[in-house]
């Protein structure tokens, strides 16, 4: 199983039972932009993890409109705590940033005050994004707060590390691939 289905796993154990609306809108609080809310990245998981027996759905109507219930089962309880105790090398690599993405190609930038301003923008726009994480944790939801905890932390890391980078990267003239030696 994928760390998507595994993570919808857990937020159908954890919310349920629930629809595959409600899943979707947890992926979209989500503070990280890793993994997709669309309806075309959730509801196939949950398709899946239907079709694996790790939930099932109960159909609920009301008035005109039907829905269905997910809950995990016993077996998709076994599956999420395996997949919680199991501590691997791909579940601890580095985390996906677009910001470090963006900084292997930097030199593309030949003007000092142009690699400045993206600088400039990556770090306003982390303060930006950390504020918005402080104000939204809930304190009512101890596991939602611990993980907040850690997006904080590793947005605050990011922020160490833009401001260490500056000097290295400003003062830099920008090259083309075809005259770098």
């Amino acid at each position: 199983m994928t760390e998507l289905e595994h993570c919808a796993l857990g937020v159908i154990w954890q919310r349920g039972p629930c629809t595959a609306y409600a899943v979707r809108n947890e992926f979209a609080k989500s503070p990280s932009a890793y993994w997709s809310a669309s309806s075309g990245s959730i509801y196939p998981v949950i398709k899946r993890l239907l079709a694996a027996g790790l939930i099932e759905a109960q159909t609920l109507t009301d008035g005109r409109r039907v829905s269905r219930a997910l809950q995990v089962t016993t077996a998709g309880l076994d599956a999420l705590r395996l997949w919680i105790e199991e501590i691997d090398r791909a579940a601890t690599s580095a985390t996906y940033d677009p910001i470090r993405t963006r900084m292997l190609f930097l030199d593309a930038l030949t003007a000092s005050a142009e690699r400045e301003a993206v600088l400039d923008k990556a770090a306003e726009e982390t303060k930006s994004r950390l504020a918005e994480l402080k104000a939204t944790a809930r304190s009512d939801e101890p596991m939602e707060m611990i993980a907040m905890l850690g997006a904080v932390y590793e947005l605050k890391a990011r922020l160490e590390w833009l401001q260490e980078i500056r000097p290295q990267l400003v003062g830099q003239r920008g090259a083309s691939p075809g005259n770098r030696k």
